[in-house]
């Protein structure tokens, strides 16, 4: 009896991460999704004028100048220099941050109310949210602070 119990533990532990895998790929393909499909918009542009600064004294100075959190813009930096200034390359970054999100929702509901029923529940919703979704389109910090919250929070 002791191993069907053990076997059915595992069994439903393959089950929720395999549900958790569906998540992710649900959250990805609703966020790359026509992710090329507009162009960018006033505030998207300005994040790639601030990020495509020459030196990083300049991005920095010019970030400052703004009061804008530099984190993102050092990111975005880098990345346009590895990976191109192509419209699909630039919201890249906050497609990662906003799939990276819906996990860390899963760990943290998981560890807050101790069930992993919750944490696939609310990873969902995360994955499914339209506002979430419209915020990994744009090439603005806003993922990225989501992301960074969830993660303080988590490690609180």
């Amino acid at each position: 009896m002791g191993s069907f119990v053990t076997n059915n533990s595992k069994l439903q532990k393959f089950t929720k991460i395999i549900y958790l895998i569906i998540i992710l790929f649900l959250a990805l393909s609703l966020r790359v999704f026509k992710l090329d499909h507009n162009s960018l918009r006033t505030d998207e542009c300005l994040t790639f004028w601030i990020a495509s600064e020459e030196s990083l004294s300049q991005l920095l100075t010019v970030v400052i100048g703004t009061k804008q959190q530099p984190l993102y813009y050092l990111l975005i930096h880098f990345w346009i220099k590895i990976f191109g200034t192509s419209e699909l390359s630039l919201r890249l970054p906050s497609v990662i941050f906003g799939i990276a999100s819906v996990f860390m929702t899963y760990k943290l509901s998981r560890i807050l109310f101790k069930s992993q029923e919750v944490g696939i529940i609310s990873s969902c919703l995360a994955a499914l949210s339209v506002m979430n979704i419209n915020y990994s389109h744009d090439v603005r910090p806003y993922t990225l602070a989501l992301f960074l919250s969830l993660i303080s929070i988590y490690f609180l």
